[in-house]
């Protein structure tokens, strides 16, 4: 039973909310999965929707199917099965799912438990499926195959076959009688109906079709041309063509087609990157939606609103609003594929790279860190340690090689392998399209010289000695149409890894080199190619072609030297060999795939199944021994630390995992989002993560999504994530754990809670699926129903992008003394993205799990915002011993900052409050001005003067008549100026507090400030002042109550606003005329006017990037003794606060 004090600000009562909010039950620790917002690693090529357009499923090329929240666009569930590229997804029920494959298999899904129900073999590659409306009968075609259709509830009856060359996508009419498709048998080609009651075809035109598809009424069939940019119309009852309507460029065909929910228009996917909307019944254009750099190769429509459509563009998806021509929201993950990953021999550096062309280095010496390396100006395809330890060499597709020195960030060697550092091998092709025969002629001889002439060349995988002595590596690229009557070969290079130079090369191979080998003794390399029969040997001695393979029924598209001898491994991309170099003979060991890569003594070897898993086989037994299962997508390499217990393992879903050889279990999987961010997390949920690598984090419960923070308390664990991987100190994982209690306690918490059943209130959003994604309209309104079963309800709290609609202490209802209501919420929306949350809290403190949805707000015209300063400064004091020489001018130079953003404002109020006039009655009147702001509007509020901690440790800011001697006579408590901000209509708000102690203080330790005496002590910098009041109070600024701080995000929501300190709880700030300002102020008003703050150069500073620059500045100034702190957080809300 949890008690909570009646207090004068309930601050401490928001304590209570939100942590037991983030309580779990029993049942719900039970379910709840971390999701981690990954995406898709390849091109999207299907899409749909369920019936209530709530959920989204997304599926191509990478072979997995994603389920997404469509109404908050995050990812709830992937589906694994399908080897091979998912072609079609179709819902048949809110919770269940087919899809169809280039495996060949049709399978039946229940997304609620992501399970498989049922699976339709169909043996050849299925590219397009449709099931009856009344789910009796599915009907499936075959590239260049049959058509195959099965009676849907009979799982022992064959299908009934059509045994023609089909090329179509099918579909059922209304009534699921007729089945359209199309036949590119020369003799038979045409648009085809099949009736599957009578089991009757005719034919409806002759064209060859690629997409067909009936309208909603069944009376029309619409259908794009095979080989030709057309669509087509029929009335059936006439067999009648209606009209042909072309594209706008003959040689690119239209993909999809699809008709929107009301029957009047339908939408078209086009390869010249567009997608086209005609109206139905006149066939006239309405729309083309040309903004794309990649094809559109999937597209829907959404199923209640006719103005929406959603589609595929690469590894993204786009949601449009077709009536305004406008894009709604971009779902897509900032994870990216990794293409190669390794470790050091220690096991304390992994080094990994991706499609976003830099490299990543995780340190894990006593910590987790990560470095990163950018160079190459394209995708890295291949890197491995080339020393012991600290020393990688990298290549890519911009045909160069880098070594990289781990150890110093700052150093690193760039080698140029060849004079053509081209990255596309056909850009010349691509570039050549848009030119008609009267373009310029100029350009198109030099583009044609270019196309006959030139070769472009790059690097695509390297192999290291196993002294680590030598480095080969080669590539492919594209060979000018003059090689082909002088033919050349694709060179390997041979480096030494000791002098970092190019020794030799090698005249490889004809096609692209895909994999190289160097044996036990350094003496011999072997290489395939892709798309090869032929495996070569080389004397690396003598530098010449020793021997070579082939195999005429097999490509070989990866090999892997033994590590004792010279025996090979080698895979065809089905099934895995061992060849003895000695016999010439090859033996069958398993099904499987690369990488390969053997353990030291060589008689296990490690390979991809077909289902992303990792196998060990021992080959002296002939049998697996551990299978690794986690990874979602193509695994890209292998490698071992030195005493092989533990693997490293990178894959196209992201992700790199560490494991546990001797088990086969997972310790770890690294994810890196950009160059600074990233999570760890271990197979129980448990993560460690930076602050804003957290929106990539939510947790799923079925099909319920919930953000980071409903379960951030419980799982966020960085102590137990460091106690996994076994390579850091006993101190650090201590110092973790007790900051983690430290958190624990400031929620009001202990451990074991989690582990009891704990009874939740419960809130929902009425018809939550027909709410919007977008709107023109800045009033909004939804209805909400909140109960309890076993007490009466307090508060219902609305969040919109983390700032509460009805301030702190939310909506009350304890005067209703009832169990359930509904209510009626109206939002004024922000210009933009919308997040909105809400939740009830119970009469014991106890706080129901968050209910969100997301909203776009775009007004007609843009409207620009307003901006509000308020800046008090206060130097001068009743009591004079304690005046200040800088704080008034701080408030004054921060206020003359911002007043020259006019240009990017409608207005700009400003309101100083200087020294005598530095009262709390003064401060309080500001509360008026800044309720006539609007959603929009910024508001900035700084203050520069004397921060006390008074005997109880709290908080107080100085005001010109203070009680220095009792800071709670007239001095201004910190509620009381965090108060202003709280129920304005303003939600992007902000608080700078230039003064001691400004950061949050440890109540619950006991020892001595550090710097108490700080006055007394020698300072370097002269005339140096702190700015604070030394109290008796002791104040701990331990280890602990740090690393809580840098750890955890604040999950109390308070106000909204982002509150920045300039010094920790236990720290005094100061102010010299080094600075003319407050070290705090100066580094501020520096990074501003410098524009050192704009970290990504986009001309922007947005709240993080300014934090960022301050706290870095300032600890420079200082010598590390003044450390600003983010006192209060709102991670949603990164909004700008200065532009050029």
């Amino acid at each position: 039973m949890f008690i909570i004090k009646k207090i004068s600000v309930l601050k401490l009562v928001l304590f209570y909310i939100i942590c037991t909010l983030l309580l779990i039950s029993k049942s719900y620790s039970q379910t709840a999965q971390l999701t981690l917002q990954t995406g898709h690693s390849d091109d999207i090529l299907c899409l749909a929707f369920s019936s209530d357009g709530k959920y989204l499923v997304s599926a191509g090329k990478d072979n997995v199917i994603i389920v997404w929240d469509f109404v908050l666009g995050k990812e709830l569930r992937r589906l694994k099965g399908h080897t091979n590229a998912v072609n079609a997804v179709k819902f048949i029920s809110t919770n269940t799912l087919i899809s169809a494959s280039d495996d060949g298999k049709i399978i039946v899904w229940d997304i609620t438990v992501g399970k498989l129900i049922r699976i339709f073999d169909n043996k050849n590659p299925v590219n397009s499926f449709d099931i009856s409306p009344d789910n009796k009968y599915l009907a499936a075609t075959t590239i260049y195959s049959s058509l195959k259709i099965w009676e849907f509830s009979d799982t022992i009856k064959p299908p009934l076959i059509i045994d023609k060359k089909i090329r179509s996508s099918v579909s059922f009419n209304k009534d699921g009688s007729i089945v359209i498709y199309s036949i590119v048998n020369k003799k038979e080609k045409g648009t085809y109906l099949f009736n599957v009651i009578t089991n009757e075809t005719s034919m409806l035109n002759k064209v060859q079709s690629s997409n067909c598809i009936f309208d909603k009424s069944g009376n029309y069939s619409i259908c794009s041309y095979l080989h030709s940019s057309k669509i087509r119309m029929d009335k059936l009852s006439e067999n009648k063509t209606v009209y042909i309507r072309p594209g706008d460029y003959a040689r690119y065909k239209f993909k999809n087609i699809v008709i929107s929910p009301n029957d009047t228009i339908y939408a078209a996917s086009n390869y010249d990157n567009s997608i086209y909307i005609f109206d139905k019944k006149s066939g006239k254009r309405k729309l083309i939606i040309r903004q794309f750099k990649l094809s559109p190769l999937a597209v829907q429509f959404h199923p209640i609103n006719n103005a929406l459509i959603v589609f595929s563009a690469g590894r993204s998806i786009i949601v449009w609003n077709i009536q305004e021509n406008k894009l709604i929201r971009k779902i897509e993950s900032s994870v990216f594929p990794v293409s190669a990953a390794d470790i050091n021999n220690n096991g304390k550096l992994i080094a990994l790279a991706g499609l976003d062309n830099s490299i990543k280095v995780y340190d894990l010496n006593n910590n987790v860190k990560i470095n990163y390396f950018n160079g190459h100006q394209s995708n890295v395809t291949s890197l491995s340690f080339v020393s012991l330890c600290d020393t990688i060499a990298t290549v890519g597709l911009d045909n160069k090689m880098y070594y990289w020195l781990l150890n110093d960030t700052t150093q690193k060697k760039a080698i140029k392998v060849i004079k053509n550092p081209m990255v596309l091998v056909d850009k010349t092709i691509s570039a050549a399209i848009p030119l008609s025969i009267g373009g310029n002629m100029l350009t198109m001889f030099l583009l044609g010289k270019s196309f006959f002439m030139k070769n472009y060349e790059v690097l695509n995988t390297l192999a290291v000695s196993k002294d680590k002595k030598y480095l080969a590596t080669g590539g492919g690229g594209w060979r000018g149409i003059s090689s082909i009557a002088f033919p050349r070969s694709f060179p390997i290079y041979i480096y030494n890894n000791l002098t970092q130079k190019r020794e030799f090369k090698l005249y490889g191979h004809y096609y692209k080199i895909k994999s190289l080998s160097i044996n036990h003794n350094g003496e011999l390399l072997a290489s395939c190619a892709k798309n090869d029969i032929y495996m070569k040997i080389w004397n690396l001695k003598t530098r010449k072609l020793k021997d070579v393979y082939f195999n005429s029924q097999y490509v070989i598209n990866d090999l892997e030297y033994s590590p004792v001898n010279d025996t090979l491994a080698y895979t065809n991309g089905q099934k895995v060999y061992l060849f003895d170099c000695k016999t010439d003979s090859a033996i069958f060991l398993s099904f499987g795939r690369q990488p390969l890569k053997y353990n030291n003594n060589g008689n296990n070897i490690f390979f991809q199944d077909y289902n992303y898993n990792i196998v060990q086989y021992n080959i002296e037994n002939k049998k697996i021994v551990n299978s690794f299962v986690g990874h979602n997508d193509i695994i890209s390499s292998i490698s071992l630390v030195e005493d092989c217990s533990r693997m490293v393992s990178s894959s196209w879903d992201g992700t790199v995992k560490l494991w546990d050889v001797t088990n086969g279990k997972e310790i770890v999987t690294f994810i890196a989002l950009n160059n600074t961010d990233y999570i760890l997390k271990t197979p129980d949920n448990y993560y460690l993560a930076t602050k804003k690598a957290k929106k990539e984090i939510g947790f799923s419960s079925g099909l319920k999504f919930y953000p980071f923070e409903q379960y951030d308390l419980q799982y966020n664990r960085p102590d137990i994530v460091l106690a996994r991987l076994g390579i850091v100190s006993d101190e650090l994982i201590k110092a973790y754990y007790q900051a983690y209690n430290k958190r624990l306690k400031k929620m009001g918490f202990s451990e074991n809670m989690f582990a009891n059943d704990f009874h939740l209130p419960e809130v929902n959003i009425i018809d939550a699926d027909k709410l919007p994604l977008n709107t023109n309209e800045s009033e909004f309104s939804f209805a909400i129903n909140a109960t309890d079963s076993k007490y009466n309800l307090n508060r219902i709290s609305v969040w919109v992008n983390n700032v509460p609609l009805f301030g702190v202490n939310g909506i009350n209802l304890r005067q209703l003394q009832t169990n359930v209501t509904d209510k009626e919420i109206s939002i004024d929306l922000s210009q933009g993205k919308n997040i909105i949350q809400v939740s009830c809290l119970n009469e014991k403190g106890v706080e129901s799990l968050k209910e969100s949805f997301e909203i776009t707000y775009q007004p007609h015209k843009i409207l620009i915002p307003d901006l509000y300063i308020v800046a008090i400064g206060a130097s001068e004091y009743k009591d004079k011993q304690w005046d200040l020489t800088y704080a008034a001018k701080d408030a004054n130079d921060f206020s003359e900052l911002f007043n020259k953003q006019k240009d990017n404002y409608e207005n700009v109020f400003t309101t100083k409050i200087l020294n005598q006039e530095v009262t709390v009655e003064n401060i309080r009147k500001v509360k008026q001005k800044l309720q006539l702001s609007h959603v929009d509007d910024v508001v900035i509020l700084f203050y520069a003067g004397h921060g006390l901690l008074d005997d109880s440790l709290d908080y107080y800011l100085a005001t010109y008549n203070i009680n220095f001697n009792k800071p709670s006579d007239n001095g201004l408590k910190y509620e009381d100026l965090d108060v202003l901000l709280d129920s304005i209509p303003a939600r992007n708000k902000i608080l700078f507090i230039d003064a001691c102690h400004s950061g949050e203080v440890d109540k619950e330790g006991s020892q001595q400030l550090v710097t108490e005496n700080v006055a007394e002590k020698d300072i370097v910098f002269r005339g140096v002042k702190p700015r604070g009041y030394n109290s008796k109070s002791n104040i701990s600024y331990n280890n602990s109550f740090e690393l809580m701080k840098e750890l955890f995000a604040d999950l109390r929501k308070g106000t909204g606003a982002v509150v920045v300190s300039s010094a920790g709880g236990g720290e005094f700030a100061f102010e010299g005329e080094n600075w003319k300002n407050g070290v705090f102020t100066y580094s501020l008003l520096n990074g501003i006017n410098s524009f050192l703050a704009d970290k990504n150069k986009d001309s922007k500073i947005t709240v993080s990037e300014l934090q960022e620059y301050v706290l870095t500045k300032v600890q420079k100034l200082t010598n590390g003794m003044q450390k600003p702190t983010m006192r209060q957080e709102n991670i949603e809300n990164d909004f700008v606060i200065w532009k050029k």
